[in-house]
């Protein structure tokens, strides 16, 4: 696994990751429907990264985007278990 800052084209994993751990951790918790509609938004993570606020860093296993960490201290961390 490597760890490194986010780039630009990391955008769209980025926002998709997010949307997928949200649904995985707060399953049962959030009613389903708003779940069910959350949308990933990469133009976000496109801001974030081009302006380094808040920064992101994003961990790799190969060319497959694992975990993102946005901020300085642990903001959000977001990770999905692989099939």
């Amino acid at each position: 696994m490597q760890v490194e800052d986010a780039r630009q084209e990391d955008c769209r994993a980025v926002a998709e990751l997010q949307v997928r751990s949200w649904q995985l951790a707060y399953a049962g918790i959030l009613p389903a429907a708003y779940l069910d509609a959350l949308r990933s938004r990469p133009s976000v993570w496109e801001q974030a990264i081009a302006t380094g606020q808040p920064p992101l860093i994003v961990a790799r296993y190969g060319e497959r985007l694992e975990r993102q960490i946005d901020g300085v201290t642990v903001h959000e961390l977001c990770c999905v278990q692989r099939a």
